[in-house]
């Protein structure tokens, strides 16, 4: 008999019940205070530009953008963390570890395989509301790169 995959309910929450591996670093985590442009006076609050974000089907693309150590992973992990809050999944993806992150189909073969989702699981978060988190960037080795003439 073939293998079944798990009801996709099931299958997410044993990936929630593994987020206790950042319980202790995010026990003492301060939210950063960031402003919207360099230039500006005031701070912005942050959680809850992220929240109406995610919570806007309209908005499909937020990039946040800061020098390395400005705290952009760990944001995101702390967002994650507030999944039922927002009553979003969350799945975060280090782009460097994805083969040929650029190439098609590449970042949902990895999500696949690194998340354990079968296809018919897949095609079921396709009606969910997902938030994918797509890290380090500025770490991905391009290769073939353009050559300036």
């Amino acid at each position: 008999r073939a293998k079944e995959s798990l009801p996709l309910d099931l299958h997410l929450d044993a990936l929630d019940g593994m987020a206790f591996i950042y319980d202790d670093f995010l026990s003492s985590y301060v939210p950063p205070s960031v402003k919207a442009h360099p230039d500006a006076a005031e701070l912005l609050d942050i959680q809850e530009e992220t929240a109406a974000f995610v919570e806007d089907p309209a908005r499909k693309l937020l990039l946040f953008a800061a020098p390395a150590g400005a705290g952009k992973t760990s944001y995101a992990l702390f967002m994650a963390k507030r999944t039922r809050f927002l009553n979003r999944l969350w799945l975060f993806v280090s782009l460097p570890s994805v083969l040929e992150p650029f190439a098609k189909d590449s970042l949902v073969r990895h999500v696949m395989k690194t998340f354990g989702f079968e296809a018919e699981q897949l095609e079921e978060l396709r009606s969910r509301p997902l938030v994918l988190i797509l890290d380090s960037l500025d770490e991905v080795q391009i290769e073939d790169e353009p050559t300036q003439s």
